[in-house]
């Protein structure tokens, strides 16, 4: 969310880019077969334009964009990796999605897909499809309705007995309650899985993680919601969190206080930051009993070009010396992106509830 300054001043721009848009169409982006990809902007009263996307993994760096005489500015990137990119168009220091190219990242971002050779894990593919609902609820601890996305696995309509285990999924401190499907595509990666027989069904939750009380939100009104709703299993070992970035610190703190509610825990760019995480995965570590009879998967996993490694791996540390059973798992050449939070997903719900297959 903008600063009330800074949201004053991108009004005009984005007015002005609309304008712009309506009299001279521009194609942006723009994705060529050596899999390079040309970035457009018509803004031809603007001093400067720079580029912002995810395959940039050094931290505070943009891309330079030249500016044509018909006022158009240009970037060429690449050639990319396969994959779904977020990028950003940055004007007088403030991040504006493309305003040529609908598919849109949060309020600021878009996103430009360069396609793989064969079907990537998170691409639709001709199998059975589950159903995504959008469940509206009024929270007790904060003003306003807010909404869950709830996926239910293929066939979930048809067996009206089947009870299924639950992730609950949390987003990144830039995202909301649909990121996980609109830039995660967790879905289709969940479709795919589950048709392959390599993920064993499920429900996945995935709820707005703002607000300073989320924690009691969730346990108190959001897991109610789902299992008063939905046919699901209701012990901690048929109930898993995981989140990205600010999710992954959400999951790990929520998780290590409720072990009798959680029995599998996805810590995906985050790690213990202060010493009160410390001190909680500590008295987590201390007794054993909290660890779901040890049958739950606890992974944390990141890129070894995140800014928040050394959060990750003073937690890695920590349940080491506290004896608790876990995976780390340092991504090489990964950073702080969906391209690997995609894949953090796609791993993860190839472990997860396997005791119970």
């Amino acid at each position: 969310m903008h600063p009330r300054g800074r949201l004053l001043k991108t009004i005009p721009v984005l007015a002005c880019l609309a304008a712009n848009v309506f009299a001279q169409k521009v194609v942006s982006p723009e994705v060529h077969a050596d899999k390079s990809v040309t970035f457009r902007l018509k803004a031809p009263n603007v001093a400067e334009v720079k580029l912002w996307g995810e395959w940039i993994l050094k931290f505070n760096t943009l891309e330079p964009m030249t500016k044509g005489e018909d006022g158009v500015w240009t970037a060429t990137i690449g050639p990319l990796t396969p994959g779904i990119y977020t990028y950003t168009f940055v004007i007088d220091h403030l991040g504006v999605p493309d305003p040529g190219n609908h598919y849109r990242a949060g309020d600021d971002g878009s996103l430009v897909e360069v396609p793989a050779p064969s079907r990537a894990a998170y691409d639709p593919q001709d199998t059975p499809h589950g159903v995504l609902h959008m469940v509206q609820y009024q929270p007790k601890q904060r003003p306003g309705v807010q909404t869950v996305i709830i996926y239910t696995p293929p066939g979930y309509e048809k067996d009206d007995k089947t009870q299924y285990p639950v992730l609950y999924l949390l987003h990144g401190s830039g995202d909301t309650e649909s990121s996980w499907t609109h830039v995660g595509r967790a879905h289709f990666i969940a479709d795919n899985l589950m048709a392959q027989g390599r993920a064993k069904p499920m429900i996945l939750v995935m709820p707005n993680g703002f607000g300073s009380k989320f924690e009691q939100e969730l346990i108190d009104e959001i897991i109610p919601l789902v299992e008063s709703r939905y046919r699901v299993r209701r012990d901690a070992g048929n109930r898993a969190v995981a989140g990205l970035s600010m999710g992954g610190f959400q999951a790990l703190a929520i998780a290590l206080r409720r072990p009798e509610v959680f029995g599998s825990i996805g810590v995906f760019s985050a790690g213990a930051h202060g010493e009160s995480a410390d001190g909680s995965v500590r008295e987590f570590a201390a007794d054993k009993r909290k660890l779901a009879n040890g049958t739950g998967l606890f992974r944390v996993a990141i890129g070894d070009r995140d800014s928040l490694l050394k959060e990750a791996t003073r937690l890695d540390k920590l349940l080491q010396d506290g004896g608790v059973k876990h995976e780390f798992i340092v991504a090489p050449g990964e950073g702080h992106r969906w391209l690997f939070w995609r894949q953090c997903l796609t791993d993860f719900l190839l472990g997860l509830f396997a005791e119970n297959r």
